[in-house]
């Protein structure tokens, strides 16, 4: 991650995401459940393997807050009962947002 300023914008913006330690070099996301993730400075570019996903209940409302934002996404419907939105951070992650048992809007 080569510019972390502008990737804890992103997932304070894009997905209301709480942080709890920001430092010049190093940031840990808090996720709504109180899992956690990181984020590292590094020079190198990201590997366009890794990808971010979680999974909720709430994809319809995760959707809408999306749209509100402007936030530029895909709608990838799996199966028949299942679907994710995919969309890309400023410093180039994937992040996919799945959701496998609410109504297919």
């Amino acid at each position: 991650m080569s510019d972390i300023a502008v990737e804890v914008g992103f997932y304070a913006y894009a997905l209301g995401l709480d942080f709890l330690s920001l430092a010049e070099d190093y940031v840990i996301v808090k996720n709504p459940d109180g899992s956690t993730f990181s984020f590292k400075y590094s020079e190198e570019a990201l590997p366009a393997a890794i990808k971010l996903q979680w999974f909720t209940k709430a994809l319809d409302r995760v959707i809408e807050v999306i749209k509100e934002r402007r936030i530029e996404f895909d709608m990838i419907h799996v199966s028949d009962i299942q679907r994710l939105i995919r969309l890309h951070s400023p410093g180039g992650m994937t992040l996919e947002i799945w959701s496998g048992d609410e109504s297919q809007s």
